[in-house]
């Protein structure tokens, strides 16, 4: 056997070992919509409870009258959108 048609024979076994895995490269790539939905829930979920703001009983809740953002309970003003909370002086 000569040198080219060692070459050759290696090419080929590269060939035929990629057009082979080809399927299993397909399977393990994600689509791209799932990965940036995952990123955007991981975003949206709060990192710490010990930095997140008391949350008021359903009874209590109470919720700016222009914008709907919820309100603490010591609020004067909406942080939405700077709206003065009703029934605060």
């Amino acid at each position: 056997m000569t040198g080219a048609s060692l070459l050759i024979g290696a090419a080929l076994a590269v060939a035929t070992a990629a057009y082979l895995a080809r399927p299993f490269r397909a399977a393990r790539r994600e689509d791209p919509g799932r990965s940036i939905e995952r990123w955007v829930t991981a975003a949206r979920v709060p990192q710490g409870l010990e930095s997140a703001p008391a949350v008021a009983s359903a009874a209590e809740a109470r919720f700016c009258r222009e914008c709907g953002r919820a309100l603490t309970p010591d609020s004067r003003f909406c942080a939405g959108c700077g709206t003065p909370v009703e029934g605060q002086r």
